[in-house]
């Protein structure tokens, strides 16, 4: 096994049937994931044709959004809705902008009368600003006349105004730049030993010591900030995926350690410019793959894909 997939030494799968483990350890010998061989942990259920036909399902697709896709994900999603046995049914997309538009459509197909929910985990955008100030901080105090302490907080917040400004969302968006509130905060913080910050960074004895003390204090505040917003965020999608829907849409990072009745995914098993599939996209096809106990439809970019279920299909009794 690559030591990318050394992870998954398990060759027993709890979940789901062989026959959709077989597709699995099929499109990862295509994929070049590894050579393991997974096997279910329930051999109850006979490898033939007709077993196939109910399991599973290879198709090729271009994008979520063309009409032949939607139909066949309709006709898939049509056996499952609506059963008595409190089946779960989940699409998995490759992406965010995958997920928005397969949510838009299932809700505005069938919206009216069963409940779709989206539970892509949400991320938290990093706190990073004071870091980037940190690492530039010795450079503005050789820079800059510090006699107060306005001086000495004009140096910061024109710092952050310049770092925002630069940012690839200010100038994608066109917005003007602002001071991070977090910045201010810092600031407010710092200001109860004003006196002492302006006198040791005049001072030529003292003022790297007290520079080094600052860039402390700026990563020390960012990473307790950047845990804070962690945990909330886990909490949020923690009580996000505890509700019950009747489809779930979500990308592959979402529904890791998760397991439904029915799946449908989508995922990328196209070679990059090297002849071959990249790391994340292995993986995130490894993790859609196996989530699925009863039945599977999967939507693939590679046509051999297709051709190799065909052949493992004509093989079976």
């Amino acid at each position: 096994m690559t030591k990318l997939f050394n992870t998954f030494d398990l060759t027993i799968n709890h979940r789901s049937t062989q026959i959709i483990l077989d597709v699995a350890n099929l499109i990862s010998n295509t994929m070049n994931m590894h050579k393991t061989t997974l096997r279910s942990n329930n051999l109850t259920q006979p490898i033939t044709k007709a077993e196939i036909d109910k399991t599973i399902t290879i198709n090729t697709y271009n994008k979520v959004t063309d009409p032949d896709t939607q139909l066949i994900l309709d006709n898939y999603l049509e056996k499952h809705l609506g059963n008595a046995n409190g089946e779960t049914i989940a699409v998995i997309a490759r992406s965010g902008n995958d997920v928005v538009h397969l949510y838009e459509y299932l809700e505005t197909k069938y919206g009216s009368k069963y409940e779709i929910q989206n539970i892509t985990s949400q991320r938290r955008n990093d706190i990073t600003i004071l870091s980037a100030i940190g690492n530039n901080l010795q450079t503005l105090v050789n820079n800059t006349a510090i006699q107060s302490w306005n001086d000495f907080e004009s140096m910061i917040t024109t710092e952050n105004l310049r770092l925002n400004a630069n940012s690839r969302r200010n100038r994608t968006n066109g917005t003007m730049p602002s001071v991070n509130k977090v910045t201010m905060e810092w600031l407010a913080e710092q200001q109860a030993d004003a006196a002492n910050i302006i006198a040791e960074l005049n001072d030529p004895n003292q003022q790297a010591a007290r520079v080094r003390k600052l860039q402390m204090s700026l990563l020390d505040t960012q990473t307790k900030k950047n845990n804070l917003l962690q945990r909330v965020m886990d909490a949020k999608n923690a009580k996000l995926k505890e509700k019950k829907a009747d489809i779930v849409v979500c990308t592959v990072h979402g529904v890791k350690g998760l397991e439904y009745d029915h799946v449908a995914c989508f995922i990328n098993t196209e070679a990059e410019k090297s002849y071959s599939v990249t790391d994340e996209n292995k993986r995130i096809a490894y993790v859609a793959l196996t989530r699925a106990k009863q039945t599977e439809c999967v939507f693939c970019t590679r046509e051999k894909l297709v051709k190799d279920f065909e052949a493992y299909y004509q093989a079976q009794p």
